[in-house]
């Protein structure tokens, strides 16, 4: 198994090796791919991790300021979005998600169980990714993660 620690480096290497195909197109992909496309879904990934940095709060071009100015949106533009600000100090995050696949109960405890991973990664980094256990209401809700060799995601 892997340690968080060693995840949290190879997902540090792909997202660095990503940035050599970001000239790549979108949309060429897609054809390439051969993925049909939906007008109201993405056709790679319908879930989006987000991590603004708020240090810079104003920025300047020439003569014109240029301020961060927050959105409230209507609709979420895919099933879940993750955002994490940070001003350097503390990390806020916010979830998104589309009402027609989730409750406000479900949003809410994905939170909970984020904020339950988060502090046991922060608190024990070189523990093994299926060791780290989610408690909700007293009850333990997974004691592993799977491990299945032939996903890009197994652990």
């Amino acid at each position: 198994g892997k340690t968080f620690r060693n995840f949290l480096s190879e997902v540090k290497d792909n997202a660095l090796d990503a940035f050599e195909n970001q000239d790549y197109q979108f949309v060429d992909l897609v054809k390439t791919l051969g993925i049909v496309r939906e007008n109201n879904r993405n056709p790679l990934f319908n879930v989006v991790f987000q991590l603004d940095d708020l240090g810079v709060q104003t920025l300047k071009i020439g003569d014109l300021d240029v301020d961060y100015y927050d959105v409230q949106e209507e609709a979420c533009q895919f099933d879940l979005i993750l955002a994490a600000f940070t001003d350097g100090k503390k990390i806020r995050l916010n979830l998104t998600y589309a009402t027609e696949l989730f409750r406000r109960s479900t949003a809410e405890k994905i939170l909970t169980w984020l904020d339950e991973i988060l502090r046991q990664v922060v608190d024990f980094p070189e523990k093994l990714i299926g060791e780290f256990i989610l408690w909700h209401g007293g009850l333990e809700v997974s004691t592993t993660l799977t491990e299945d060799a032939g996903s890009d995601f197994g652990f």
